[in-house]
């Protein structure tokens, strides 16, 4: 419930109202045109119906006044009357948010941010912008609401006006997680806690503080300052500034969603009760919110006659607010408490007009990172329906779903690339994926306890993690698709726990560093056992379906933590791997490969080595590497000899040493056919909340510091057929509900059709071995897939340690 949409709306309140113009500015105007003096009358009239509460009055007077004003808009006039048009256009838009009308809000302080710039005042064009950003939280526009605010407040800082300061910094944390960005909450939160005494901001932040360390799973320190909130809302100080019960309303409906995450069902009823009986005495809105939380508590406690009537009225009362996040929300509560109750059809109902909100907001989130952070808030939207849809006997219904419900950000930068490939995704178009690669597609999808679904949007996705069932779709190369269904025991259910002991197990660190440093195996794990045990999950229940062909393509469709599953190296009970077997590739969506496939197309249909030229073969080997926080990266000898026995085989030039420079990379990038790297990947480098995480490490040139980000790839087209990163961890990084989010998927957003890529820090010697033999079997006409599980095979020979070959996977198109 926290942040809602009814505090959001006294929050815009605060410091808005509005005087009359002082008898010394009429005394000016007396001395201007007569049409100056009938607007400054109208911007009166106008303002005094807004001091009403007489909207319909206040617009119509104050259109009038604007009109009159804007007429007068030339070089010399006066400074007065400039002001007096500001302030007509505070006046009108704020009584249009007062009205609701959002839209034509954001289009009137539009213009009052024009006429700020051109009076050249700081502290109007600070009032400006923040009011533009109101108007876009109003109209759950995040993103526009989030830059505007931004722009506010840089320029409220400027201008030193602290109250300015601490509206924006409000403002901000609301968008902040609306994105679902909740370091962003937490910072504007805290910031905005240091530096005000409003009593009535300082509920905002701690407000804010305990939303963002709920959605992070923080359910302690939430409670701290949700708890915080409610002796706030009790204090003589609130009650004084504004409404005390309704914070108080607020305060209890916090505290009992946090007890109902920290599975204490009858405290969170308790004081969700409490917080409704207020509710209803002041705000219908917040009443309708509340009401939604408090089913949701009786939903997890199985008590569907009581959960039912609540929910609906949540759907009902969000629908009269006209907010599409929130009614996706509530028809996703209120489809799930239907499933679990036995109503099938109702769910089915709930839910598809749960996803139909998603969708059409999508597309109002363009950058990429705030766009996946909003995405992972939509994520139990299609889980639910997907158990739904299996349910009613339709799996193939389902497996749409589980498409619909993931990688969409990343499709949607593909589509920009291909644009040829459908954006619909349908049963056909992924038959007809499946046909066009010739390969067999396997998709996975995670199913948690529907209980926990009544827990909000918890961004963080553990619950997704930790599932009791897992559905596995296969899609054969002629279009048939088999369904399996694997119920999960106990001991399976924490699968993240599970394959985090399994790359514990192997040797490998769990995340990036500066150095490419292995550990030694944990002694008491075992490893055969785990990855047996991974075998026994993922692929005993569909080996039946997968081809005999060891040579055919099997393209793994994972999600959450299974991104980080080694399949090459899973075992059965006789020991033989997986990559014994088969010829494997991951990709982060069946409806991805499509645009993929589109793009690859337009290009070589596989990689051919002997019609490469100089110029279109990128080898870099162990550049003089860059400083990370003031030490320096370690060299690595073995990628040197790597790359140029690569070189060799290409008849190419290796860029060593000083001679990779970033520039240099950078410019022979572009029109490069196969692209290898040898070289430090930084899985964790940049600002996740404003960039795609991770670099190439490079030497450094006067004009870059030798760290190529991945949001640097992203932007830079390319017209590679394959990108070989032979680094640390370059096929990590953030794992969302959009997939991985780092340098394998900067390569895909940019046009690469085929990636390969590294689970975990690559021993050197092994890895350059892999590498020479993957060369030299694509110059004998192998496909990519294939010359990968040739050279893990051979490698396996003389390294037979997992390490120490199946780190590597190609993602992306098959043929």
């Amino acid at each position: 419930m926290s942040l809602t949409k009814s505090s959001l709306t006294l929050l815009l309140s605060i410091g808005l109202t509005l005087g009359v113009l002082p008898a010394s500015l009429l005394a000016q105007t007396e001395q201007e045109t007569n049409p100056t003096l009938e607007a400054t009358e109208l911007l009166q009239q106008g303002q005094a119906k807004f001091a009403e509460g007489n909207w319909v009055e206040a617009i119509a007077s104050l259109e009038a006044a604007l009109s009159l004003y804007q007429q007068l808009e030339q070089p010399d006039f006066s400074q007065i009357t400039a002001m007096a048009l500001w302030q007509a256009y505070e006046g009108y838009g704020n009584a249009l948010m007062q009205a609701g009308d959002w839209e034509n809000a954001f289009n009137t302080y539009q213009q009052q941010r024009d006429l700020a710039e051109q009076l050249q005042d700081l502290t109007l064009q600070a009032t400006s912008q923040l009011n533009l950003g109101s108007a876009a939280l109003q109209a759950e526009r995040w993103e526009t609401a989030r830059d505007a605010l931004l722009a506010g407040l840089e320029l409220a800082e400027v201008a030193t006006v602290p109250l300015l300061q601490q509206r924006g910094l409000a403002l901000l944390l609301v968008a902040e997680t609306s994105l679902g960005n909740l370091e962003g909450t937490i910072a504007a939160a805290e910031t905005l806690l240091a530096i005000t005494d409003n009593p009535v901001l300082q509920f905002q932040a701690a407000q804010g503080l305990g939303s963002a360390y709920f959605y992070q799973g923080d359910y302690d320190r939430a409670w701290q300052y949700h708890q915080q909130t409610r002796e706030l809302a009790e204090a003589r100080e609130l009650a004084e500034a504004i409404d005390d019960p309704y914070f108080q309303a607020i305060a209890l409906a916090n505290l009992g969603e946090t007890r109902l995450a920290q599975a204490d069902g009858a405290a969170a009823i308790d004081l969700l009760s409490d917080s409704l009986a207020i509710a209803e005495t002041v705000d219908p809105l917040l009443a309708g919110v509340v009401q939604g939380t408090l089913g949701n508590a009786y939903g997890v406690a199985g008590d569907f006659e009581r959960a039912l009537p609540l929910l609906a009225a949540r759907v009902e009362q969000e629908a009269a607010d006209g907010s599409p996040s929130g009614q996706a929300i509530a028809l996703t509560n209120l489809g799930n408490a239907r499933f679990l109750a036995g109503d099938i059809a109702g769910a089915t109902t709930a839910l598809r007009q749960a996803a139909t909100f998603w969708e059409d907001q999508r597309s109002a989130v363009t950058t990429p990172t705030l766009a996946i952070s909003t995405f992972d808030q939509q994520l139990m939207t299609y889980r639910t329906l997907q158990q739904v849809l299996v349910a009613a006997g339709d799996p193939e219904a389902a497996l749409v779903a589980a498409e619909q419900g993931r990688s969409q950000v990343l499709v949607q930068q593909l589509a920009t690339n291909a644009p040829g490939a459908t954006a619909t995704i349908d049963l056909a178009a992924l038959q007809q994926v499946a046909r066009t690669q010739n390969a067999t597609l396997v998709e996975y999808s995670l199913i948690p306890d529907n209980r926990e679904i009544f827990i909000p949007n918890r961004v963080d996705n553990r619950w997704l993690n930790t599932a009791t069932e897992l559905y596995i779709w296969v899609i054969q190369p002629d279009g048939t698709v088999v369904f399996e269904s694997v119920s999960l025991d106990e001991g399976d259910r924490d699968l993240a726990a599970t394959i985090l002991q399994t790359r514990e197990a192997i040797g490998v660190r769990g995340r990036a560093g500066a150095a490419p440093v292995l550990r030694d195996p944990q002694p008491s794990v075992d490893l055969d056992a785990q990855l047996q045990q991974l075998h026994r999950l993922l692929i005993e229940p569909i080996a039946e379906h997968l081809p005999d062909n060891p040579e055919a393509p099997v393209v793994f469709v994972p999600q959450e933590s299974l991104l980080l599953v080694p399949f090459a190296a899973l075992q059965d009970e006789a020991g033989q791997y997986l990559i014994e077997r088969h010829t494997l590739l991951t990709a982060p969506s069946i409806h991805s490969l499509q645009f993929i496939q589109t793009e690859a197309a337009n290009r070589a249909a596989g990689v051919d080595l002997s019609d490469l030229t100089a110029d279109e073969a990128v080898i870099v080997g162990n550049p003089t590497m860059p400083t990370l926080a003031e030490t320096p990266l370690s060299p690595l000898p073995g990628a040197e000899q790597e790359a140029i026995a690569i070189a060799e085989q290409l008849n190419a030039v290796p860029l060593l040493g000083a001679d990779a420079i970033e520039a240099t990379v950078r410019d022979r990038l572009a029109n490069a056919r196969l692209i290898h790297l040898a070289t430090h990947g930084l899985l964790d480098y940049g600002d996740p909340a404003a960039e795609i995480p991770g670099a190439i490490a490079l030497a450094t040139d006067t004009q870059h510091d030798g760290l190529l980000t991945a949001t640097e790839l992203a932007q830079q087209p390319l017209v590679a057929d394959l990108v070989v990163l032979s680094a640390c961890d370059t096929g990590q990084g953030s794992i969302t509900g959009d997939g991985v989010v780092g340098l394998s998927r900067s390569l895909l957003a940019a046009g690469v059709p085929r990636v390969v890529v590294s689970l975990w820090a690559v021993p050197d010697m092994p890895t350059a071995a892999l590498m020479t033999t993957f060369y030299t079997e694509l110059d004998q006409g192998q496909g990519t897939a294939q010359a990968l599980r040739q050279a893990m095979l051979t490698t396996m020979a003389s390294h037979p340690d997992p390490k120490d070959w199946a780190a590597f996977t190609l993602i992306g198109e098959a043929n």
